[in-house]
């Protein structure tokens, strides 16, 4: 496997910015370095910059400034006036289309960059073998594409992709066309087989779970700018901005003033006058205005242990998930989101855990 791509080199973007009709920002300096190996997704809502920062890389779109390089392999710099067109990258992408030729077989789609590459013919027949194994369709070669099905076709094309050997491989919504089964399965083996090649991947998706499961890290991404880039688990469990607590994950807010700040436990005021514990490394002053942020899943039903954090409430509605029920609780705070294993209804105590609260800036 060790001899399908090229060594794996790091993507760095420098104060990468993109304007539309002079008015619209669709990206807003951005900066950000992927390291050698790693796949990092692009997430956020539909206009948030993550396409324009993949067309930018893949050399579709001029950005106005900054500087995109793969290693020490410079594809943009605006400063130069330099800009490599998109045959000349060395990249590998694939689309949510696919794009197959529909009149080629399976290897004469995955062989064709290599045949314009004038590669010779018995080296492309054996780097097609390989990569078809490798993804498991050494097997369908001779077919066409209409007769594979849809996660044979993202393979197909995830094969083309690699099989020129790419200094970085772009994915752009590779899945969506999928149906939620296969989709679950295509994201399992894409990971597989990014991990055996080692090659740096860059995955534009909206889908939250998407990009938790597959990334090594995420760049989170709103109105052109980059909200937070970090690990999957800091991402979800230490949002930088409301904007990234609201986006991923079920999320309750409570606006609150800070009483008493300690190192390991603070105290905080709420709207109604309820005290509150909140565990947090963040340095808080005395009668600071903040928002807290819980997942729904971190709220319990109080027991009899819970002295404090607790609030009374009463079940308004409740939605059966198959493995979980989704409550919401009316409180003297506001609604809040709860999850439980058993039906549950009227009213309940809820509990909220001094570490599931989540610091935030005031909106």
């Amino acid at each position: 496997m060790s001899n399908i791509h090229h060594d794996s080199a790091g993507l760095t973007i420098e104060h990468l910015s993109k304007m539309y009709n002079r008015s619209a920002k669709a990206l807003d300096d951005l900066s950000l370095s992927i390291q050698a190996g790693e796949l990092v997704s692009f997430l956020g809502p539909s206009g948030c910059g993550k396409t324009t920062t993949l067309n930018c890389i893949a050399g579709l779109e001029h950005p106005d400034t900054g500087t995109i390089r793969v290693g020490d392999f410079v594809l943009t710099d605006s400063a130069k006036k330099l800009f490599l067109q998109p045959e000349d990258r060395q990249l590998g992408m694939v689309f949510q289309s696919y794009a197959l030729w529909p009149h080629m077989t399976v290897a004469d789609n995955v062989g064709f960059g290599l045949r314009v590459a004038k590669i010779a013919s018995s080296e492309i027949k054996q780097r097609v073998a390989t990569i078809l194994e490798l993804v498991g369709l050494g097997h369908v070669a001779e077919r066409y594409p209409f007769q594979l099905s849809g996660g044979q076709q993202q393979r197909v094309a995830l094969a083309r992709a690699v099989v020129t050997e790419p200094r970085l491989l772009l994915l752009d919504e590779p899945l969506s066309n999928l149906d939620a089964k296969v989709r679950e399965q295509a994201r399992t083996w894409l990971r597989d087989i990014q991990k055996r090649l080692g090659i740096t991947t860059v995955y534009v998706t909206h889908d939250q779970a998407e990009a938790l499961a597959m990334s090594d890290k995420i760049a989170v991404m709103s109105a052109g700018k980059l909200e937070q880039f970090d690990t999957p688990q800091a991402i979800y469990e230490q949002p930088a901005t409301r904007f990234v607590a609201e986006f991923i994950g079920a999320t309750t807010f409570l606006p609150a003033t800070v009483v008493q700040h300690a190192p390991t436990l603070s105290q905080v005021s709420l709207s109604d006058g309820t005290c509150l514990e909140v565990r947090t490394a963040l340095k808080l002053q005395q009668h600071q205005t903040i928002d807290l942020g819980i997942r729904s899943e971190r709220v319990q039903v109080a027991t009899s242990d819970h002295q404090t954090n607790v609030i009374a409430g009463a079940i308004r509605s409740s939605d059966y998930l198959g493995a979980k029920w989704h409550h919401q609780v009316e409180t003297t705070i506001g609604a809040l989101m709860v999850e439980t294993l058993d039906y549950t209804s009227g009213n309940v105590r809820i509990y909220l855990p001094p570490e599931a609260l989540m610091v935030l800036k005031a909106a």
